[in-house]
């Protein structure tokens, strides 16, 4: 009763499918709300109770900075003027205060009004004489006369996170004259560590941020103490708990991972302790309630579609069953299909319906199939294809030949009108295009030849007519034609016109001349190029013969000449031919002729003038080659040696059957980087040749100089085939050169630099020291006692003395520093890359200068015949310096107001006693 109502009334079946969509929707909905509510009061819960926590912590933090900063307030309490002044007294009254080592790990620091560490309770290295100002806490101290607690730095050279707390120490009227300074290494046990070394759950912790600085000072996490936050701006949630937010928030941390965060400023410093859980683990219990409900949800979805669709198949079975028969029957049967009618209503009349229709389709399709096939076997006898085009549904009908025409798959369709015109060549195609524009609007057929293109690369014609069908009302119904392949006939003619073609235009455009002659030699055809060759007309020439033309020959060998011809069929030769302006051209003559053609002559004929020039030019450079005074080597593209000259084997050493076929890296120094090379080679690339000096090595080792001249040998299409390589040993040339640069800037006697070379290498360290900011010196020295020394034991012995000194000065100074001689026994030496202020600077120059005036005033032993030593012939001299120091800045630029200065100090030191070390100030002074 129940399926007879459902198939009377199947509306409700669509009614009920619809209402499971809305109880599903619904369900789907009710657990999509329930599980966000509870992941929002968990979450609420969960925040509530990390912030409590991270507030209690941060009170107890609080607490103990607090504590410690009480204790440094003691200390300075307990520490007067007086004691200041007695640096002894005051360590050993920070070494008796045995619970500072607890309350600060890197130690407590007294600092004077200056910022000088005065004593240190640190059990390492001590910082006595150090300054300090730079402590934020530091400065509080001096400048507000307050305590409190710095910043967590990195001490420069250390690497090691810091946190300095500082208190004044005042005098008895009240004014700052020191100050306490407690340091906490962060990376040793800390106030800080008793809070974040504990974990907060299992996957979770604790971070401590000086918001100022957005900076973690302290963490869990080991590898985020001193990590940089992200810059304003990329972090909002991280931007608001750092611009003074207190409570929970959901955010992403730096590494990407999301994480609930409680922070709480704490109040003695500003800083934000911050109690941090992973999401995944804070939200675990509401993602595994959400898998149980979601696993749930898709249980009733389950098993409310399977009930549904298992109803829907029941009612539907009988249409299944219509559809199954159908599948059945192969298409290709040609006896009409019955459909069972298995069910009542509305169901069963459809399928009744159905089968009258196939029976009336089955007889039609009978009849369709015997007229095809006739026509089938008409248009494959006569290479003929019909197309059919229905102007009102824009459908297309083809025979099975035209796809057999275009190679295409008759179960794809046959292609539209547009499709089909695109199937030939462009101009085809838009001729056929306005053929059939002018068949549908004034009915007049059309016949064109069209030329096509097929997939498999096949070029074939075809000839397409066709012409329009009109109903009753003359309105055009249809477009019907024809496709021939004509291809054969059109092949055939082609061929023809095509061989004749294209040996007239051979004959017309070779650059080789022609020439036609019967068995007289009168010439019956000649072309252009033998035209253009001989000075003469077309016209003229065929008024002529061979013999008018040859002048290398006498008739009688020309006679034989052509008998042979005759015999083998062909001949090649050299001879000479006169122009009509009298002028005689070497010519190079290949000869054919055929018996059955009527026993003419048929000679290509070539001008070789040119080459016969090029073989006398290439044997003069053969010679020039071979002997050339300078080396000259031949390479193909890649640097492989292809010939070399006699020179070349004198000035490298190879011989010549040692270098053919090497790569001309055989010669290489390694004096040259890899930029050289690739300079040399892109300039030949560019301009097809290199010219320069190149240090090349011999076949014994020697490294030597020589003038390279590279050339690129093109073809007539500019494509380069050889390089050629003309070099010459600029040995002596060089050895001259650096002789007179040895001249210009050394001192011919010590070999130190001259004055001109001094000026030029002082100019380069004032420009380094402005880009680097270090500060650099001048030592002016003048030997005090030099002249008696040449009264007494002549000038060569005075040249020793000034050769020594200028050792001792070299081995007193940096290799980066330099020594000079300005004549006499006035010399100079410039420091440079001293310190970055001026006060470390002068210690370091007047270091230097000392060292140097200890080695200068030790004894000298001076033998007569150039050598130190002692010998019975030495003579022992003492010999002191007077030096003047002048230290100048970065940005100092006048040399010669930096050399006065050393100079001014100079004499100073010679008036303070010789033997003196002076630095240039304002007034007076001297070491």
């Amino acid at each position: 009763m129940q399926l007879n109502f459902l198939a009377k009334h199947s509306i409700k079946t669509r009614v009920t499918l619809s209402t499971m969509a809305i109880f599903l929707a619904s369900l789907w909905s009710l657990s999509f709300y329930a599980s966000v509510e509870l992941k929002n009061d968990l979450q609420a819960g969960l925040s509530a109770q990390q912030f409590a926590t991270v507030t209690l912590l941060s009170k107890q933090l609080d607490e103990q900075l607090s504590e410690r900063h009480a204790w440094l307030q003691m200390v300075a309490n307990d520490i007067d003027a007086k004691l200041l002044l007695d640096p002894p007294k005051l360590q050993s009254s920070l070494d008796h205060r045995a619970l500072l080592p607890s309350k600060f790990n890197e130690g407590v620091l007294v600092l004077n009004s200056q910022g000088l560490v005065l004593a240190d309770s640190a059990s390492g290295p001590r910082r006595d004489g150090q300054t300090l100002l730079g402590l934020a806490s530091v400065h509080t101290a001096r400048n507000e006369g307050r305590s409190s607690i710095g910043q967590v730095s990195v001490a420069a050279g250390v690497g090691t996170p810091s946190l300095d707390m500082a208190a004044p120490l005042r005098d008895a009227s009240g004014r700052v004259v020191g100050t306490v300074v407690g340091l906490t290494n962060l990376r040793k046990p800390n106030p800080l560590t008793t809070v974040t070394a504990n974990r907060y759950g299992r996957t979770g912790g604790y971070l401590l941020v000086d918001p100022l600085q957005r900076r973690v000072i302290a963490a869990t996490d080991t590898t985020r103490l001193m990590e940089q936050l992200p810059a304003v701006g990329l972090n909002p949630v991280l931007d608001r708990f750092l611009d003074g937010y207190q409570g929970s928030l959901v955010l992403t941390n730096p590494k990407g991972e999301e994480v609930l965060a409680s922070d709480k400023r704490l109040a003695s410093t500003g800083w934000i302790l911050s109690a941090v859980l992973p999401t995944t683990e804070a939200f675990a219990p509401i993602q595994a309630m959400q898998q149980r409900m979601l696993l749930a949800t898709l249980l009733l979805t389950l098993l409310a579609g399977g009930l549904t669709w298992w109803r829907v198949r029941h009612q539907l079975a009988p249409v299944f069953d219509t559809i199954r028969a159908l599948g059945r029957h192969p298409p290709h049967k040609k006896t009409p299909i019955s459909l069972p009618v298995n069910a009542p209503g509305e169901i069963g009349e459809l399928i009744q319906a159905f089968n009258t229709l196939l029976a009336t389709l089955a007889q039609r399709n009978q009849k369709l199939l015997a007229q095809q096939d006739m026509l089938s076997r008409t248009e494959a006898l006569a290479h003929l294809g019909s197309w059919s085009w229905d102007v009102d549904t824009n459908t297309t009908t083809w025979s099975d030949e035209l796809f057999q025409f275009f190679r295409l798959d008759p179960a794809m369709g046959a292609p539209t009108l547009r499709q089909l015109a695109g199937l030939f060549i462009p101009q085809d195609a838009k001729r056929l295009e306005e053929a059939v524009q002018r068949a549908l609007h004034y009915a007049i057929p059309f016949e064109l030849e069209l030329h096509t293109l097929r997939r498999d690369g096949a070029q074939r014609y075809y000839l397409a007519r066709g012409e329009v069908q009109r109903d009753a009302q003359l309105v055009v119904r249809r477009l019907m034609g024809s496709l021939q392949d004509v291809t054969e006939q059109r092949q055939i003619q082609e061929t023809l016109q095509h061989s004749y073609g294209a040996l007239q235009a051979v004959l017309q455009t070779t650059l080789d001349g022609f020439v036609r002659a019967d068995k007289q030699g009168r010439l019956l055809q000649v072309n252009p190029a033998y035209c253009a060759m001989s000075g003469y007309s077309q016209d003229e020439l065929l008024q002529m013969s061979i013999l008018d033309l040859e002048v290398s020959e006498r008739p009688e060998d020309i006679a034989a000449r052509v008998l042979r011809l005759y015999q083998t069929g062909r001949d090649q030769f050299e001879t000479r031919h006169r122009r009509k302006d009298g002028t005689l051209w070497d010519v190079e003559v290949s000869l054919t002729t055929h018996t059955d053609g009527g026993g003419d002559m048929f000679a290509f004929v070539r001008d070789i003038t040119e080459r016969k020039r090029a073989q006398l030019q290439l044997e003069m450079s053969a010679s020039v080659f071979s002997h050339a005074q300078e080396g000259i080597s031949i390479t193909d593209v890649h640097g492989h040696i292809l010939n070399v000259n006699d020179t070349f084997c004198q000035i490298t050493g190879y011989s010549r059957a040692e270098v053919i076929g090497k790569h001309t890296r055989l010669l290489k120094s390694e004096r040259q980087d890899s930029t050289f090379y690739q300079t040399m080679w892109k300039a030949l690339l560019i301009n097809g040749h290199w010219s320069g000096e190149i240090w090349n090595r011999r076949k014994n080792g020697e490294i030597y100089p020589e003038l390279l001249t590279i050339s690129a040998v093109r073809d007539e299409r500019g494509v380069t085939r050889q390089y050629v390589a003309l070099f010459s040993d600029i040995s002596a040339r060089k050895a001259i050169e650096d002789r007179v640069r040895q001249l210009a800037f050394f001192d011919a006697l010590t070999e130190l630099p001259n004055r001109r070379l001094l000026t030029d290498r002082l100019s380069q360290i004032l420009l380094a020291n402005k880009r680097s900011g270090h500060f650099g010196a001048v030592l002016f020295m003048d030997l005090d006692n030099f002249k008696p020394l040449n009264d007494t034991h002549g000038h060569a012995v005075g040249d020793l003395l000034l050769v020594e000194v200028a050792r001792r000065l070299k081995a007193s100074v940096r290799e980066v520093d330099t020594v000079a001689r300005l004549g006499g026994d006035e010399f100079v030496v410039l420091l440079s890359e001293l310190d970055l202020t001026m006060e470390t600077s002068q210690i370091q120059a007047m270091a230097i200068a000392d060292k140097i005036r200890r080695s200068i005033a030790e004894v000298y032993r001076l033998t007569r015949n150039g050598h130190t030593g002692s010998a019975s012939q030495a003579v022992e001299h003492h010999c002191t310096a007077s030096m003047g120091v002048a230290v100048f800045d970065p940005s100092q630029t006048d040399q010669e107001s930096i050399l006065h200065h050393a100079d001014e100090a100079m004499y100073r030191a010679k008036e303070a006693g010789r033997n003196q070390v002076v630095l240039y100030t304002t007034l007076p002074a001297n070491t």
